[in-house]
């Protein structure tokens, strides 16, 4: 039986939050790919080029098989809500998580059991929370299709996902780049999303906030757009942004926006197993 927690509809300050009209479904779908492996057939890379004067790294990963592979973790509560935090690295250590990142926004500094996340939450066929945003989702549902933009409430409840997270907005429609003004804030950047033949992508860049090291969200998508990014969405980045392969974190985190390394508590998570 699935776990529902239905928070009261919002629409945040257009900085945080993007979109179209508060609680109006606009969203794209795209069967995911499958192969005969009982597998993920996950394939991780590594890059690095110029941008903003500083040499930029980022970490990707292809995966062809999606399906029963897929997960988005929360820090569950013992009502079965998400409350509290989590850090990526150990969570992906206990559920054996082949990749894992950082996954959407969140409310940071709440006291323990106190509500964290933000957004529309579904783990493994639960829904964990319905909450009205213009903020664009990503999900994957339990007959293989990736439905990706703003979603109804009655969407989250009624199209069948198997796992759904909110990010922050588009990043590339349909092979269409959708951001396109330059500039703005440089930064860590964490992104999900397909290529043209169904498989799911999953993006992190290195940065340091307060060096402006990292990307613009034009940088990113940019980026992605090289490396084959079909559609994509832009998750939370910044100090959250993070790499996970086989439990032990591959990137350079930066937790207090600083150059020290150190991994951010976070909120939702995703994961490949």
């Amino acid at each position: 039986m699935s776990k529902v927690v239905v928070v009261a509809v919002f629409c945040l300050l257009p900085l945080l939050w993007v979109g179209g009209v508060c609680g109006s479904g606009d969203y794209v779908t795209q069967m995911a790919s499958s192969t005969n492996s009982s597998g993920s057939e996950l394939q991780y890379k590594t890059a690095s080029k110029m941008y903003n004067g500083f040499a930029t790294n980022c970490f990707y990963a292809w995966v062809p098989n999606p399906v029963s592979h897929f997960h988005v973790y929360y820090p569950e509560s013992s009502n079965g809500s998400c409350a509290g935090y989590l850090r990526p690295s150990h969570v992906a250590k206990e559920k054996n998580c082949e990749y894992a990142t950082n996954g959407g926004p969140f409310v940071m500094f709440q006291p323990s059991n106190a509500p964290t996340c933000l957004g529309n939450v579904v783990s493994d066929g639960d829904v964990v929370q319905v909450q009205s945003t213009t903020n664009v989702n990503f999900g994957l549902t339990k007959n293989g299709e990736f439905i990706m933009g703003t979603l109804d409430d009655s969407d989250v409840q009624d199209l069948d996902f198997d796992q759904l997270i909110t990010g922050f907005g588009w990043l590339i429609r349909e092979g269409v780049n959708q951001v396109t003004t330059a500039g703005g804030e440089i930064a860590p950047r964490t992104a999900i999303g397909t290529n043209a033949a169904g498989n799911l992508l999953l993006f992190e860049a290195d940065g340091v906030e307060d060096q402006d090291k990292g990307l613009t969200l034009q940088q990113l998508a940019e980026w992605m757009q090289e490396i084959g990014a079909y559609s994509a969405v832009n998750l939370d980045g910044g100090g959250s942004s993070v790499t996970v392969v086989n439990g032990t974190i591959v990137d350079h985190p930066t937790c207090s926006d600083t150059i020290v390394k150190c991994e951010r508590k976070v909120t939702t998570m995703t994961c490949i197993s």
